[in-house]
């Protein structure tokens, strides 16, 4: 089966989480690197690209950026932050976490290609989700993923909302 394809947003979204929260020497780090069959100068944010330049990414963000605990999940979380401003996290905070998390696999297929979610239990103090058709991801995939959540958690529940993994 072939790998989920990732939004060029996403990536974009990562290199620009390490220069604004690792400085312009940490993403030069990052890019020397990389495999150089991984092109990041031509991604664009409505392309979709193969989730091996992903994980790639990744792998070079913690070479560039040795002994950071949660590194990928800290981008995920910065990533996420930077494009749920303004409106749309005025938007999140009026629907609330419920109503919020069932328009989350649209969210989701908005950076992974054909991803989906699923919330499996709603619950007074929260809910349990899962993802799905996300293939070839790794655990630092997953940990951005779960970053960007955490942010979309927070946005409408405020500094209550929580994520677990």
């Amino acid at each position: 089966m072939e790998e989920t394809r990732v939004k060029g947003q996403g990536f974009r979204g990562i290199i620009a989480a390490v220069e604004s929260q690792h400085g312009k020497g940490a993403l030069e780090r990052a890019r020397a690197a990389m495999d150089p069959d991984v092109r990041l100068d031509g991604i664009v944010a409505s392309g979709w690209y193969p989730m091996s330049w992903y994980r790639e990414l990744h792998r070079a963000a913690a070479i560039a950026i040795p002994g950071v605990p949660d590194l990928a999940f800290e981008l995920g979380k910065e990533a996420m932050r930077k494009d749920l401003r303004g409106v749309y996290r005025f938007i999140l905070s009026i629907l609330g976490p419920d109503r919020s998390f069932s328009h989350a696999e649209r969210v989701l297929s908005t950076y992974f290609e054909g991803a989906r979610f699923e919330v499996v239990e709603r619950r007074p103090d929260g809910l349990t989700a899962r993802f799905f058709e996300l293939r070839g991801m790794d655990d630092a995939c997953w940990n951005d993923l779960l970053g960007g959540t955490t942010i979309v958690a927070e946005a409408p529940a405020g500094r209550g909302g929580r994520l677990r993994r």
